[in-house]
């Protein structure tokens, strides 16, 4: 777990960025847009500062969702047999964006979407989660990131953390997997396509 921390950590420092740059009116022009919306209302939404390591926003539906029983919200807690395998794909599809310019420069039409189990009303279910870019910096470095969570109508085994990368404007996946093992073989050869 330690080294899967260290990978999370060394993608974060990849990044650069100018913090003057970064304009905090946006971070509330987006929660005001997404706090108001009614297209939101059955979603757990959350939107999360890769600079400042910290969600700077998560909806109401998203706090009572993932409360416990006695109601107390304290974060979102990932079943602990899908834990480590969520952060492997999240690590592996950071990569995927950060260490490839060609798709880094626009990572706006990327999403990842992934199904693990999650408590939710007392009880572990599985979810759906979609992550889209909502904004970089001038130079392309992922700075917000929207995460928009719904309780899959799925909730019969086999329950295996799946996860792909989506291209937005065609529908490819560029990366799907259940194993760890297939993202670091793809990440390998897409460092060397794409490295010339």
């Amino acid at each position: 777990m330690k080294n899967l921390e260290k990978q999370y950590a060394d993608l974060l420092a990849m990044q650069r960025f100018r913090t003057e740059e970064l304009d905090e009116a946006v971070i509330e022009r987006h929660v005001k847009e997404l706090s108001s919306s009614p297209l939101f209302a059955g979603s757990a939404l959350s939107i999360f500062d890769l600079h400042g390591c910290r969600h700077v926003y998560e909806s109401e539906y998203h706090k009572r969702l993932f409360a416990d029983t006695g109601g107390c919200y304290t974060g979102m807690r990932i079943h602990p047999d899908d834990y480590v395998q969520v952060m492997k794909n999240g690590v592996a599809a950071m990569r995927h964006v950060f260490m490839n310019e060609r798709i880094r420069h626009k990572a706006k039409g990327f999403k990842l979407i992934r199904e693990y189990r999650a408590m939710a009303g007392g009880a572990y279910k599985r979810v759906t989660e979609d992550m889209q870019v909502l904004e970089t910096d001038s130079r392309g470095n992922v700075w917000l990131v929207l995460s928009i969570v719904n309780i899959s109508p799925d909730q019969q085994p086999p329950y295996n953390v799946v996860s792909q990368v989506v291209d937005t404007e065609s529908g490819d996946a560029s990366l799907r997997w259940m194993s760890f093992m297939t993202v670091t073989a793809y990440c390998r050869r897409a460092r060397a396509r794409y490295s010339h």
